[in-house]
């Protein structure tokens, strides 16, 4: 192993561990993709696995549901896709895009739930700026949003609560904590439409 290859596997463990706090046991980090792991035409990768039975549709990931819920991520870091991916793969349909602007055209085509909206999307426009967007067409009105930061400062919360978000969930979190924080977006959002 090439001095380059320990400091890019160096660097991508601490990203994780920046990120979640941890780094998800059987993860593989290498400086090519693993096998599986395919990028797509807008940036974004896909995982497939002996245990999943998902299909590549326009740029999204699409897993065979056990509950009801259709999941939108929106997230520019390919290694915070990858997590939530490997947390909600076994229980609900899930699309993935890297920026404000892809997740405006799935909304706007494509059936959605709740979206787990990362704040900071590098390019393009920003998570408070998508909500807001997203939040001007009534028939919208129904998807639940989780913000999702590790910018935890009150005004930053402030702004995602009057964006339309239905919940804030900081960075690193588990699985149990971004299922829970859905749970509570999509429980208020539908008592907000009733």
């Amino acid at each position: 192993m090439t001095t380059s290859t320990l400091s890019l596997a160096a660097a991508q463990k601490q990203t994780l561990r920046s990120a979640f706090g941890f780094i998800p046991r059987g993860l593989q980090l290498v400086q090519r993709a693993p096998k599986g792991l395919k990028p797509l035409a807008t940036g974004m990768q896909s995982v497939k696995d002996k245990h999943h039975k998902g299909q590549i549709n326009n740029g999204s990931l699409r897993s065979e549901p056990i509950a009801p819920y259709r999941v939108l991520q929106v997230e520019d870091n390919s290694e915070n896709r990858f997590i939530v991916h490997r947390y909600l793969q076994k229980d609900y349909f899930y699309d993935a895009v890297d920026q404000g602007e892809h997740a405006l055209d799935i909304v706007s085509s494509k059936a959605v739930d709740v979206i787990i909206m990362d704040i900071n999307l590098g390019s393009g426009i920003d998570g408070i700026e998508t909500a807001c967007r997203i939040r001007e067409n009534e028939n919208n009105k129904h998807i639940a949003i989780v913000a999702v930061t590790a910018n935890v400062s009150p005004d930053i919360k402030q702004k995602c609560f009057d964006a339309g978000m239905d919940a804030f969930l900081p960075k690193p979190f588990r699985k149990e904590q971004l299922t829970e924080a859905m749970n509570k977006a999509i429980k208020g959002r539908k008592n907000k439409n009733n």
